[in-house]
């Protein structure tokens, strides 16, 4: 089980109820996910971004998608970045059953607003969810020292002798 820490917009928009056992350690290897709103256009998305890799997932902002189809788009994302289908399909399985929480972190919000802004400019550019969404995963973040999201996936998820940033680069800056 995740916990979707839920921006006040995420909470009024999907009229979601907090539960008491937020706070309890999340049985996935990514973490729990923030989730805030972003407007990109007329589109309408979650942005959901990994507590411990900073990795964004898009969810379209929809009551049948968010946040029931959060495994299937995180899927996507960590299939495109190169993680084996088995590794990817655990995570997804691992995260598919959530509770929601407040944000506690503000870091990650923090990082979390930025990661708005370049999803903004991805999505526009690329026009694709995942494809930007991975795009990003090469984006140097800072929780609390300069990572880059793809290569710490791949460490959380135990398999960082897996990773290619060449060939993640090679794929998404074309």
């Amino acid at each position: 089980m995740i916990t979707f820490r839920c921006t006040a917009k995420v909470i009024r928009r999907f009229d979601l109820n907090l539960n008491a056992d937020a706070d309890t350690l999340p049985a996935n290897r990514l973490g729990d996910w923030y989730a805030n709103l972003v407007n990109i256009g007329p589109q309408r998305w979650v942005l959901c971004l990994s507590e411990k890799s900073n990795l964004p997932v898009l969810v379209p902002a929809l009551r049948w998608e968010f946040p029931h189809a959060f495994p299937i788009h995180l899927g996507l994302v960590l299939r495109a970045i190169g993680v084996p289908a088995d590794v990817a399909a655990q995570e997804c399985d691992l995260s598919s059953s959530f509770r929601f929480g407040k944000t506690l972190s503000r870091s990650t919000l923090g990082s979390l607003n930025d990661m708005a802004s370049h999803i903004d400019h991805e999505l526009r550019h690329r026009n694709d969810p995942v494809a930007a969404a991975a795009a990003l995963s090469e984006m140097p973040c800072r929780i609390p020292n300069v990572i880059f999201p793809g290569e710490a996936v791949f460490e959380l998820l135990g398999i960082a002798e897996l990773y290619d940033r060449d060939r993640v680069r090679r794929m998404f800056n074309g």
